[in-house]
C-alpha cells in the first residue's frame, strides 16, 4: 500500500535517473490456471512492443499484451497498480509481469501451497527471453 519502498528507491537511486532505461517489475506470477502471463507497459512506451511480441511465439506460457491503456478501464488498466508506477511517473519505462485476478488475488488464501511451479519457471524463463531482447 502506498508504494513507499519503490517511490523511495526512485527518489533516492545510486545512480542519475537519466540512466536508468527500464524497470521490469514481477508480480504474482507463480499462479495462474490458463497459463497466462501479462506483459504490461507497452501501451504507453510502445517502443518496448516489439521486443514483447517478438517472444510471444516462442513463450513457454502464453504471454499476452494488455491492462496498460485508459481505455481497458480504471481497474483493468495495471499502469499504476504495482511498484512500477514509481517509475513511470518519473519517466522510466517499464515493464510488468503477471497474471489477472485469481480467487484467492490478495487475500489470505493466497498460500505457497498454491504455486504452480511450472508455471512460474515457464514465467520466469519467458521474461528472461524479453528481456535478452530488450
Amino acid at each position: 500500500v502506498g508504494m513507499f519502498g519503490s517511490r523511495g528507491l526512485v527518489d533516492n537511486l545510486p545512480m542519475p535517473i537519466e540512466s536508468v532505461e527500464l524497470n521490469v517489475n514481477l508480480d504474482m506470477i507463480s499462479r495462474n490456471d490458463e497459463r497466462e502471463l501479462y506483459a504490461a507497459g507497452t501501451g504507453p512506451y510502445p517502443a518496448l512492443r516489439p521486443m514483447v511480441e517478438a517472444a510471444v511465439a516462442c513463450a513457454p506460457v502464453r504471454l499476452r499484451l494488455g491492462h496498460d491503456t485508459p481505455a481497458e478501464g480504471r481497474a483493468n488498466n495495471w499502469t499504476t497498480q504495482s511498484d512500477h508506477a514509481s517509475f513511470h511517473r518519473r519517466g522510466i519505462p517499464f515493464l510488468y509481469f503477471g497474471v489477472e485476478d485469481h480467487e484467492d488475488y490478495h487475500r489470505p488464501g493466497d498460500s505457497p501451497d498454491k504455486a504452480m511451479p511450472d508455471f512460474y519457471v515457464d514465467a520466469v524463463r519467458t521474461v528472461i527471453d524479453v528481456m535478452r531482447r530488450f
